[in-house]
């Protein structure tokens, strides 16, 4: 990643650092869970992200006129680990979270981050409409260009083995490969 940020990697280490790997339910569950500052879970077998994984390793990032959006989706399982970040820059949009039946609106304010882990990252579908304003707390506010990082570990998996079968990538890819052999 280019050194100019490397302030504020050292900002999202220090939020990495917070989140536990939750052991009993990774080993139930053949996934990594991460608890976020969960100061109960100190015992030995309570490993940060950064001490599994290291340092975020990859960045993407996009430009957003107002009235761009994003379909719904979850992001691939298989190429990154469990947990990543995205950071909005300039502009605040309201991004839509839906599982089945359930559905959030969540504004998401200039220079804000959000962590995707556990169903948030596995199962949660997240999208942005294409209009140019949104309603937030029962007023109109106009979007202005949005600079959106998204910050990701690649994976040294050869495949997702998760639980969340509904979107995992690496459960589709394994079931077409069954049937190639029916």
């Amino acid at each position: 990643l280019p050194c100019f940020f490397s302030n504020l990697i050292g900002k999202l280490e220090g939020e990495l650092m917070k989140f536990k790997v939750n052991t009993e339910k990774s080993k139930k569950n053949n996934c990594e869970f991460f608890d976020y500052n969960h100061e109960t879970n100190n015992s030995n077998d309570s490993k940060s992200f950064l001490d599994l994984y290291g340092n975020f390793d990859q960045l993407t990032i996009n430009k957003y006129y107002p009235g761009d959006g994003i379909p719904p989706h979850v992001d691939s399982h298989s190429p990154f680990n469990d947990i990543y970040c995205s950071i909005s820059l300039q502009s605040g949009v309201v991004m839509t979270f839906t599982k089945k039946t359930e559905t959030y609106n969540i504004y998401l304010k200039p220079r804000s981050a959000v962590f995707f882990t556990n169903e948030l990252r596995f199962e949660w579908e997240h999208s942005i409409s294409l209009r140019k304003v949104d309603i937030v707390e029962n007023r109109i506010v106009t979007r202005k260009q949005r600079i959106s990082l998204t910050f990701r570990k690649v994976s040294s998996r050869e495949e997702c083995q998760c639980v969340f079968i509904d979107e995992c990538d690496g459960f589709k890819k394994r079931m077409e490969g069954n049937k190639n052999f029916e």
